[in-house]
């Protein structure tokens, strides 16, 4: 019981240790300053934010598809005179430690080892690109609902089916890229015909509620966005979202460089399914499908949106997949890991450290030469 304790201490200590480490070295900007290092997106959120109960124009139709929690917290931080940047920065704080919480519940509940669950928490909490990221520019505060909510999708899989519902609904609610777990859910219902084992994860009845919902939200956020008086069409934006790789003009040079940037936040994700690859048994299970296939469209779109549409976003939108492959490694392998020795695991915990020091994002400097490239 003691033994039981004392790991149960130092599993709770590393992860908060690890938390306050990024809080309190990463940078804290104003609004003009999120803006300029990358939150542009983030500040038509807190136009909305900022002008509402009434409807924000002048918009791409795209934001202000994404309006709900913005415009909510507009209108909660007038209410009670709040600064709306500061709730903005309040929210991202907890929603960044709720993404903890929720990534080690869904560990727990597919019976993940300890060793395990804190590795993939620590390659949360260390990626320069999720906490200190969003930390750093609040405004963004929809992704981190999003990451929040595919987890709840993931978890409501193996649990119960509330969960997945209402995760679709506030999916919905924050980004057009929830629609990739719908595909999924389609796909599996489809493949059920083939094969009995699919048959289990998705009734017909569950394709009817969750149809519903995601068409009730889409007009519910439509009827928003269709009075933002947007000068470009939906179509248009859509279109160069999803075809901008191979419908706009880029220069060829940038393709390699476009092409590695998630290698800055998916490195060690990938190196920990290199060293575990030959223990990979488990690949047809269709919860394992279900969750391979939404992370592919989630990483596939900003791909296919191409180096002058997606730029260098690519690492921020693929990162959208980053919390569920975390949880499907374990499904693929059926919990049965090679893990790094003992000695080695304090070098990794180190380059852990190392690595989440964005050059723009972190108080410690010591990769400032690299923060244009960055």
């Amino acid at each position: 019981m003691e033994e039981k304790l004392n790991k149960n201490f130092k599993y709770y200590s590393i992860i908060i240790f690890s938390l306050f480490f990024i809080l309190f070295t990463t940078e804290n900007f104003n609004l003009e300053q999120s803006k300029t290092f990358g939150a542009s997106d983030g500040h038509d959120y807190y136009k909305i934010a900022q002008d509402a109960p009434q409807i924000s124009k002048g918009l791409q139709f795209i934001k202000s598809e994404r309006f709900f929690f913005p415009y909510l917290i507009g209108i909660i931080s007038k209410t009670f005179n709040f600064d709306i940047f500061s709730s903005f920065k309040t929210l991202s704080i907890f929603l960044s430690f709720s993404l903890i919480f929720l990534l080690d519940r869904a560990l727990v509940i597919i019976k993940c080892p300890k060793n395990y669950r804190l590795t993939a928490i620590l390659l949360v909490i260390f990626n320069p690109y999720i906490l200190r990221y969003y930390i750093s520019l609040p405004t963004l505060i929809i992704d981190l609902i999003f990451l929040n909510i595919s987890l709840l999708i993931v978890i409501g899989l193996h649990s119960s089916k509330r969960y997945y519902f209402f995760g679709i609904a506030i999916g919905m609610l924050v980004r057009q890229n929830t629609l990739a777990f719908l595909i999924s859910t389609y796909f599996l219902y489809t493949l059920g015909y083939f094969y009995g084992q699919f048959k289990k994860i998705f009734l017909i009845n569950d394709l009817y509620i969750v149809t519903a919902i995601v068409l009730f939200i889409y007009l519910f956020n439509f009827l928003y966005a269709s009075n933002s008086e947007t000068s470009v069409s939906a179509n248009d934006l859509y279109f160069v979202t999803v075809f901008g790789l191979f419908a706009t003009q880029y220069n060829l040079n940038s393709l390699p460089a476009f092409f590695i940037f998630p290698l800055l936040s998916f490195g060690p994700i990938l190196y920990f399914f290199f060293i575990n690859r030959k223990n990979i048994i488990n690949f047809l299970n269709p919860i394992n499908v279900f969750i391979l296939l939404s992370a592919l469209i989630l990483i596939l779109q900003p791909l296919l949106g191409g180096p002058l549409i997606t730029g260098k976003n690519f690492i921020r939108l693929a990162n959208y997949a980053y919390p569920i492959l975390l949880v499907v490694l374990p499904l693929l392998l059926n919990n049965n890991f090679i893990f790094i020795s003992k000695t080695k695991k304090y070098f990794y915990f180190i380059f852990l450290i190392f690595w989440s020091m964005h050059p723009t994002f972190s108080t410690i400097k010591i990769f400032n030469l690299l923060k244009f490239s960055m």
